[in-house]
């Protein structure tokens, strides 16, 4: 973890506004023209500028205007790169003091006041951002800040075994718009739904990540094409060389502002199969507004086609897509949700759920890698914990991963040695869940896997669900658990204590890259 040395901000005792600095991009993916300068200001009054500037060794820049009050100031060496890295235009395009992508210090002075901060070596397009507490982390120039979002509403849980019938249902219902944000979308049935509602007048947007591993498969750009032709807006995110994520992996669709859908799985064939014998994984289909909204705006946040990573799908003639005979929608049940992204808010909350847990804990995922690339992973840290405080642990994994086999064969061998109730499972079948249970009382439906990419560097998204709903998963899990095989317990050395959790937030950023 790069270390930040910070300096308080130092005022006279005074009810006057006053800024304070907020974030600085110190090395833009688009060359030094995208550096910029962001100051805040948390008064109920604007803070005058006159009087105050920028100092980095020698070099002073003389600052004018104000910041509003409650609100930010942004200064950039050049308005069009600015705009390219964060989709906005700067407040202010100054000549602005330079700032040194190996190490550096820019304070900010004024009438008895100076706010100053000082950085190591910054990786390509990360800045310093400010949070809520005063401390500085590094965040990348186009990340979302989102919190979670905790509300009540109607939600309808969904399986392997009822995926497909649901969102068909929920794809056919929309009248003004539909917006989509998915890793994959090579489903023959959910294309053609999403064709369907654009030739009947809907607004169709979809957000598909443009470099997946292997690159754009043949038959996604053949379902791409289709949708063009039919009239629905595809964009591609990724692949440019300045993308704000490792890799756009959620799966997440609004609809209407009045629906919203949540999952595991990529929108293919396998994740929502005809037959219902695809992979391993959930989804919730909520019904309100306050997701539909929040889901809404984070798709025209990372869908902006001012972004430099954002391109507009160049498709060619499509073939025609018939869609099938929709169903109704499934029957809604009352609930309280919580609604997580990464990187913004997910991996604090997810890493907690495992300490929440004071009878059974029901694990079921994709990628569970023992470690991270700064050390253990802090969510098996999190599950060991859970097993060690007489938690009754269950952990099904997808056999097809390689990391998954040590991760068994390692907590196998702990639990036997101390005595545990834990218990891991690998899979013949495909397991693409990264799913968990909590007391049989809280779940978590996510695109969120086990490792530190998909935790901290990816768009991910997520929820949690508690009330009968759950019941739903739970089932689900039982079905798993009984079909797949324990895994053989192996002597492997214990895994050391992870990090806390408060780390994550200033943990470096990597450049390995997984999905």
């Amino acid at each position: 973890m790069r270390a930040l040395l910070l300096a308080v901000l130092l005022l006279a005792p005074a009810a006057l506004a006053a800024p304070e600095l907020d974030a600085l991009l110190p090395r833009p993916a688009s060359g030094s023209a995208g550096e910029f300068v962001r100051l805040a200001n948390h008064a109920e009054e604007p803070a005058p500028l006159e009087g105050w500037a920028l100092a980095s060794g020698r070099r002073a820049l003389a600052l004018h205007g104000e910041v509003p009050a409650h609100g930010t100031w942004a200064l950039a060496r050049d308005a069009d790169a600015y705009q390219a890295e964060t989709g906005a235009l700067p407040d202010a395009v100054v000549p602005l003091l330079p700032l040194a992508d190996d190490g550096g210090s820019l304070a900010l002075t004024g009438p008895d006041a100076r706010d100053e901060v000082a950085w190591g070596p910054m990786g390509m397009g990360m800045t310093l951002t400010r949070a809520a507490n005063g401390t500085w982390t590094e965040r990348h120039v186009g990340w979302t800040e989102a919190a979670a979002l905790a509300f009540r509403a109607d939600v309808a849980p969904f399986t392997r075994h009822d995926a497909l019938p649901t969102v068909l249902a929920a794809l056919a219902s929309a009248r003004r718009v539909v917006e989509v944000e998915v890793y994959e979308l090579t489903s023959l049935d959910l294309s053609a739904a999403l064709a369907a509602a654009a030739a009947r007048g809907v607004q169709v947007r979809i957000l598909v990540e443009g470099a997946p591993v292997g690159g754009l498969p043949e038959g996604e750009v053949a379902r791409l094409d289709g949708l063009a032709a039919a009239g629905a807006e595809v964009r591609t995110i990724g692949g440019s060389g300045q993308d704000r994520y490792s890799t756009v992996h959620a799966k997440f669709a609004v609809i209407d502002d009045a629906l919203a859908i949540v999952g595991s799985e990529n929108w293919g064939s396998t994740g929502y199969a005809p037959d219902g014998r695809g992979n391993r994984g959930w989804g919730a289909l909520v019904r309100g507004p306050a997701l539909a909204g929040f889901l809404a705006d984070v798709w025209a946040q990372d869908a902006d086609v001012v972004r430099a990573d954002v391109r507009a799908w160049l498709g060619r003639t499509g073939e025609p897509l018939e869609a099938p005979p929709p169903g109704a929608l499934p029957a809604f049940v009352a609930a309280d949700l919580t609604a997580l992204l990464a990187p913004d808010s997910a991996a604090p909350a997810i890493l907690a759920l495992p300490a929440r847990a004071t009878r059974t804990l029901a694990v079921e995922y994709l990628q569970l890698p023992l470690a991270w690339p700064q050390g253990p992973s802090p969510l098996v840290q999190a599950l060991r914990d859970a097993a060690a405080r007489g938690v009754q642990v269950r952990i099904l994994l997808d056999g097809q991963d390689l990391d998954n086999a040590a991760t068994a064969a390692n907590l196998t061998a702990q639990a036997a040695a101390r005595g545990w109730s834990l218990e891991v499972r690998t899979t013949e079948f495909r397991v693409h869940n990264k799913g968990m249970l909590v007391d049989a009382s809280l779940a978590l439906v996510s695109s969120v896997n086990g490792g530190e990419a998909s935790m901290l560097r990816n768009r991910e998204a997520a929820l949690l669900v508690e009330g009968p709903a759950v019941r739903t998963y739970a089932q689900a899990f039982e079905e798993d658990w009984s079909d797949a095989a324990p895994a053989e317990a192996q002597a492997l050395s214990p895994l050391v204590a992870a990090p806390p959790l408060f780390v994550l937030a200033a943990l470096a950023v990597l450049r390995s890259r997984r999905s």
